[in-house]
């Protein structure tokens, strides 16, 4: 029972100092992440962020095996190069492929189990000024610091955040769109590129945009003991947000 207890006593506490603070959890998104979802999470995570180092390696390994394959004019050392060179080639081929072709939103799979996972996973919460959402129009988010990892940006488009933030379209660096898998996951959760022709389509189409002002400058300053943002020399949004008259 003292356990109990305690328990009950150490929650109450901390949803009054939710309370207090004016933070609201998405609903339906657990406090804690079950095991399943830790799994989920970390596996996928490997998946993505795995793939922008090892996908290039691969497919430099797959040339130099391919280039030391001896050329003595033997049937054994012809087939294996002819194989060697078919795998690069099949490997380039796919890794150009996730690298151009058009991927499109995919407003039924950021639904999933798994992204509420990531929502879990990561604490993820809204703190309101006045302790109430704000008004449903159009709006100019920004995020701050941009971490090495824009989670927070990404978070904002997944599962149950899309009831906090409707209709926000994620800016993210025209770079992030030429990497395989990165791209298709920012395409999924509807992100578009953070230039300003871009920006003003989505602001003329009704929509909201979220974006990190610090970007890539930010990004390559991330401190582990200190949070820097990048922030004065940034003003393009300031001027976008301006022509179309929606509140940043």
């Amino acid at each position: 029972m003292t356990g109990t207890a305690g328990a009950g006593a150490a929650w109450a506490l901390a949803a009054a100092s939710d309370a207090a603070r004016k933070i609201h959890r998405p609903p339906g998104v657990r406090q804690r992440p079950t095991v399943l979802g830790e799994v989920g999470v970390i596996l996928s995570a490997l998946l993505a962020i795995g793939s922008v180092p090892a996908l290039p390696a691969l497919l430099l390994w797959l040339f130099w095996r391919a280039w030391k394959v001896p050329k003595e004019p033997s049937e054994t050392y012809g087939r294996r190069r002819a194989w060697a060179w078919s795998a690069f080639g099949a490997a380039l081929t796919g890794y150009l492929f996730l690298m151009f072709v058009p991927s499109v939103a995919r407003p039924g799979l950021i639904q999933s189990r798994l992204f509420r996972w990531w929502l879990e996973y990561m604490s993820v919460s809204v703190a309101y000024r006045s302790g109430q959402p704000l008004p449903d129009r159009q709006y100019v988010y920004l995020l701050m610091p941009h971490g090495l990892y824009p989670f927070s940006g990404a978070c904002a488009a997944l599962s149950e955040m899309v009831n906090v933030f409707p209709r926000m379209r994620i800016a993210a660096a025209g770079a992030a769109f030429r990497v395989p898998l990165i791209r298709q996951l920012i395409s999924w959760i509807g992100g578009i590129k953070a230039d300003k022709a871009s920006l003003s389509a989505a602001l003329k189409a009704g929509q909201s945009v979220c974006l990190f002002p610090g970007g890539i400058g930010e990004m390559v300053r991330t401190d582990g003991l200190q949070e820097r943002i990048i922030l004065k020399s940034r003003r393009g949004f300031v001027k976008t947000a301006l022509e179309h008259g929606v509140p940043i």
